[in-house]
């Protein structure tokens, strides 16, 4: 006669098999060549965003690909397995002793700080010492499409310049003297249409938890050079749905933020975007003719330390290979989704004999508004522009139209 824990033992041994042969169904259904769409949509229902899935349902179609590669600089590699070891995180959510690479290889889901493990993951993947935003469409300049509800759109370019002057892995020194507490330095100009050309942004960000960026703003319209408070950064940026904060979906300052590993995901997006700019409708944010795949990686919420700060709660999806943010979602604070966004990607060259994967496309999504925002890109790396350039007196120049294109 079966004893009652047999019993139970033989049922959480049926339960184990069926997890498995339900997990090992849920992988396969998702091939190369298959085609997506409002017939099996619930296929992609975990991992496509609500934006994407809601589309899907209404017709919207795509085609799965062939698993491509994600790439990472062979000497971003050598300084993770040289310097990772020693990383800790501060009672202010501060990294210690971080040198360069990725700070944390291993991550564990029942550690406490794993979500802020993961940003940090995030914030110092690989960047290049340098970068340029832009070269979409033969144009070095990133290309930027704000869409109204009506589907009307406006057209814009944006210089984008990124120098990081700590953790440089390219770079004797590795940290530019007298630049030991900054993380990077941004400058970030619209160059049309004509109602936009010259606004620019110069901004420092320190690795102090307790010291806030330097952000200054030239506006034409006053011909002024204005500093403005950090608060400035959760503004969207006119015309589109962005704020500076959205930068590579998640660009804010990690220590001013609480996270929570929310687990594991599998992540859909384009990996090797083959049209740049990708093919879309006018009026539409959405992709035509790529190919599209699942990524492993995890789902990380984030909610601010200031009670007044413009988010509620973001979601953001990260895959676990090159640690690039592909998708974010925002809430109200009644808990309804008011934004949510999406990077497209590709392997670009990064000037040092490697290629590393950067953005090739980005939409935005504002869900209760309606407008949406596409973002032309591509990342050149390793740019030769000096730290001098980010300056003031840059600000003057950019002014008048004199800014160099490196």
């Amino acid at each position: 006669m079966m004893r009652k824990t047999d019993y139970w033992v033989i049922l959480l041994l049926i339960a184990v098999l069926l997890a498995f042969t339900t997990s090992g169904r849920a992988q396969e259904t998702l091939k190369p060549g298959e085609v997506i769409g409002p017939n099996n949509a619930q296929k992609v229902k975990d991992m496509a965003g609500p934006a994407l899935l809601k589309r899907v349902q209404e017709g919207y179609t795509f085609t799965m690909g062939q698993p491509q590669p994600l790439n990472t600089p062979a000497a971003y590699i050598e300084a993770t397995k040289k310097y990772s070891a020693g990383v800790k995180i501060s009672p202010k959510d501060e990294l210690v002793d971080y040198v360069a690479g990725l700070p944390f290889p291993n991550i564990d889901p029942k550690d406490p700080k794993a979500g802020l493990k993961v940003m940090y993951n995030f914030y110092w993947r690989y960047n290049g010492d340098t970068l340029a935003l832009g070269h979409a469409d033969g144009e070095r300049v990133l290309l930027y499409y704000p869409i109204e509800r009506s589907g009307d759109e406006r057209h814009s370019k944006v210089i984008f310049y990124r120098l990081n002057p700590t953790s440089r892995i390219h770079s004797v020194p590795s940290t530019i003297p007298g630049y030991e507490g900054v993380d990077n330095l941004f400058f970030r100009m619209n160059s049309y249409p004509r109602d936009l050309a010259g606004t620019t942004f110069l901004i420092k960000r320190y690795r102090d938890a307790d010291r806030a960026d330097d952000l200054w703003i030239y506006f034409p319209s006053l011909r002024r050079i204005r500093r403005f408070p950090t608060t400035q950064r959760c503004a969207t940026i006119a015309p589109g749905e962005f704020n500076l904060d959205d930068v590579f979906l998640f660009d804010a300052k990690v220590t001013s933020f609480n996270y929570k590993l929310l687990g594991e995901r599998k992540i859909l997006t384009i990996v090797n975007q083959k049209h740049h700019p990708y093919k879309r409708k006018h009026g539409d944010f959405l992709p035509q003719d790529e190919l599209w795949q699942a990524l492993d990686g995890y789902a990380v919420e984030i909610t601010s330390k200031d009670p007044n700060y413009c988010y509620p709660k973001k979601i953001m999806y990260i895959e676990k290979t090159t640690w690039a943010g592909v998708r974010f979602e925002v809430y109200d604070k009644k808990g309804d989704l008011w934004k949510e966004s999406m990077g497209h990607f590709k392997n670009f060259p990064n000037g040092k004999g490697d290629e590393a994967l950067g953005f090739a496309g980005v939409w935005i999504k504002n869900n209760q508004n309606g407008r949406s925002t596409v973002l032309e890109t591509g990342i050149r790396y390793n740019i030769p522009v000096s730290h001098e350039f980010f300056s003031l007196a840059t600000l003057e120049k950019a002014t008048r139209g004199d800014v160099p294109d490196f």
